[in-house]
Formats: structure tokens, C-alpha cells, sequence
């Protein structure tokens, strides 16, 4: 397990709504190599992904868990398998 930096960037709608994202990357046990270099290329995915998102996509529980599902699974392409998941710790929209 991986911690994210905290990302913070805004949301396309609605406008002057901000997003503050804090998590963490879980590995496969097998991973090996330098995994700091695929969480900084994780994290820019993450703040590339949320900058196209607007607030009443990650509304409610079954928009946080699109968001989980999304975010796991462009991190398991981004690593080539090696990240299993991303755990969000917390997510605050302002």
C-alpha cells in the first residue's frame, strides 16, 4: 500500500467547485521495482480523471463508488496490473 499526495483541483461543473482527494494505491503483493515512479503517473491520472467530472457524478454513494471503480481501473491499466485498487481515505468537495 501506496499513499496518494493529497490531489486538489476543480470540477467542471459547477463552476468554482473544488475537489480535494486523498487516498492510497494498493499493490500486488509481487510488485517489485521503483512504485513511487507509478504513483506520481497514478496521481496525474487521478487529477486528469477529476477534472473532467462534475459534481453530480460522484453525488451519493453509487457516484463514489463509480468514482472508486474508475480511478482502480485506470490504475490497474496505468501499471500494467500491478495496482489492484484505489482506496480513497477522503474526498471533500468544496
Amino acid at each position: 500500500v501506496r499513499m496518494l499526495p493529497p490531489i486538489i483541483t476543480n470540477l467542471v461543473s459547477p463552476r468554482g467547485t473544488y475537489i480535494r482527494l486523498e487516498g492510497a494505491v494498493v499493490f500486488a503483493s509481487t510488485a517489485e521495482g521503483d512504485t513511487e515512479l507509478l504513483v506520481n503517473k497514478i496521481t496525474d491520472d487521478i487529477l486528469s480523471v477529476l477534472r473532467t467530472m462534475t459534481l453530480a457524478q460522484i453525488e451519493g454513494a453509487s457516484g463514489l463508488q463509480h468514482l472508486r471503480e474508475d480511478l482502480s481501473g485506470r490504475a490497474a491499466i496505468r501499471s500494467n496490473g500491478l495496482a489492484k485498487e484505489i482506496v480513497l481515505h477522503s474526498l471533500v468537495v468544496e
